[in-house]
C-alpha cells in the first residue's frame, strides 16, 4: 500500500513507464500465440469499441501515452489514504500489509 503515495505525489520514471509499455505490447504478442487468445482479444476490442483493427494499433497506442499523462492519472485516480484490503480465507496476520490495515482499523 506504501507503493501509491510516491506513485502520486512523484509520479514515475521514464524507465518504469519504458518498462511496462513493454510489458503491455509483450503480453498482447504472447496473446496472440493462441485462437483462445486472439479469440480473447477480439472480443475485448468488441466490447470497448476499439474496431477490429485493434491489434494492428495496439502498438502505436502504448508507446504514444507519455509520462505526463500516466502522472496525471495517478493524481487524478490513485487515493492512496483511501483503499480496502480483501483477504480470501483466515487471517492470521502473516502479512504486514494486512496487520497494519488491521491495527489501524480498530477503534
Amino acid at each position: 500500500m506504501n507503493e501509491l503515495e510516491p506513485i502520486v505525489t512523484d509520479g514515475i520514471t521514464e524507465q518504469e513507464l519504458a518498462e511496462a509499455k513493454n510489458l503491455v505490447v509483450g503480453n498482447l504478442a504472447l496473446t496472440l500465440e493462441t485462437n483462445r487468445g486472439i479469440i480473447a482479444m477480439l472480443l475485448v476490442a468488441e466490447l470497448y469499441g476499439l474496431g477490429l483493427d485493434y491489434p494492428a494499433r495496439h502498438e502505436s497506442i502504448y508507446r504514444g501515452i507519455t509520462r505526463d499523462e500516466v502522472n496525471a492519472a495517478a493524481q487524478r485516480y490513485l487515493c492512496p489514504h483511501s483503499y480496502s484490503v480483501a483477504i480470501a480465507g483466515p487471517y492470521r496476520g502473516e502479512s504486514p500489509v494486512c496487520e497494519t490495515v488491521h491495527k489501524e482499523s480498530r477503534p
